[in-house]
């Protein structure tokens, strides 16, 4: 494009348009360092959506606003696109001869595209801000990568991502009659615990996502899903458990005032817990508050090794080895 420069014969607005690509002009600097910063606001709202979208089922507001924020990215992520295109376009023009209609038409672009900058700039930063208050409110961690887990497993895996036998099969455990404990006592019901195992990257948060969003579960009036931390921690749990149910922040720090807090909230109400990801027994410490549910209350479980849910005897399956354990 360097013979752009002494081509001022196609008139006044060749310079002016040319300024905002030539790599020596002032112009093009201001332009591309707005377009490197609005690429480095991507990488922010990319790790924001990366903390929050796995709670967003869980929150109605996060959910909005995750929304709002992808869409944001994706206008962002065109505008950045459209500004390389037009370079593009604008390296390969042959200006001796370009007619002054595409010039003219060029200069328009470039007349309105600084305020489309702008305009994406402010998008991502109003909606990153508001969703990082939410997520701060409701101490959603910073780095979820933090929690991650092993990727290695001596078990085979088992895909069961999207397969509808293993779905069925959950539905059918999760909407046994009421009836069928009615003989129990309140002592001596063990509230049912469905375990799926396998190693990881296979799908079990999938099935469980799609287990927890199954319209035949409607007999569960409160759901409740907890992303379980490698290192378990009894209180932010419940405290959790407590936000999911009553959409509101919890600012108990006491373990007793917060299990009394739960039972509470959860006592006259049919109650689904996922704990996804489980790393331990330490889960088990939740039984007795959810033992404390109306009837017909469950658990499901997702964990890598099945010796973090053989230690108890809540396990249900209905008289058969479960197929949602890794030894299908």
């Amino acid at each position: 494009m360097e013979h752009v420069k002494t081509i001022f014969g196609l008139g006044a607005q060749l310079p002016f348009v040319y300024q905002f690509f030539d790599e020596e002009s002032v112009q093009n600097s201001e332009l591309r360092n707005s377009i490197s910063r609005l690429e480095a606001k991507l990488i922010n709202a990319s790790q924001l959506i990366e903390r929050s979208e796995c709670w967003c089922f869980r929150y109605d507001n996060i959910q909005k606003l995750l929304s709002y924020l992808k869409n944001a990215v994706y206008e962002a992520e065109l505008t950045i696109e459209e500004f390389k295109s037009q370079r593009r376009r604008a390296e390969n023009t042959d200006w001796n001869n370009t007619a002054g209609e595409l010039i003219e038409n060029l200069k328009n672009w470039v007349t309105g595209f600084k305020e489309k900058v702008i305009s994406a700039q402010r998008n991502l930063d109003h909606f990153c801000d508001q969703l990082v208050k939410i997520c701060d409110s409701y101490e959603i961690p910073q780095n979820p990568k933090k929690f991650s887990r092993p990727i290695t497993d001596s078990r085979p895996p088992v895909v069961f991502f999207g397969r509808d036998n293993e779905l069925e099969y959950a539905i059918s455990v999760l909407e046994i009659p009421k009836s069928e404990s009615s003989s129990c006592t309140e002592s001596q019901r063990k509230i049912p615990v469905l375990p799926i195992v396998g190693m990881g990257g296979i799908g079990k948060t999938a099935l469980s996502q799609k287990i927890y969003h199954d319209e035949r579960l409607k007999s569960y009036n409160k759901k409740i899903w907890i992303c379980v931390p490698q290192k378990f921690d009894f209180e932010k749990v419940l405290k959790e458990m407590i936000q999911c149910v009553t959409k509101k922040e919890c600012n108990f720090t006491n373990v007793d005032l917060l299990r009394e807090e739960l039972i509470k909230e959860i006592k006259s109400s049919t109650v689904l817990l996922v704990l996804d990801d489980i790393w331990s027994t330490d889960w088990q410490q939740l039984l007795g508050p959810m033992n404390e549910a109306s009837e017909g209350s469950a658990i499901i479980l997702t964990t890598r090794d099945r010796e973090y849910i053989n230690c108890t005897d809540h396990l249900r399956t209905s008289g058969a080895e479960s197929p949602l354990s890794e030894e299908q």
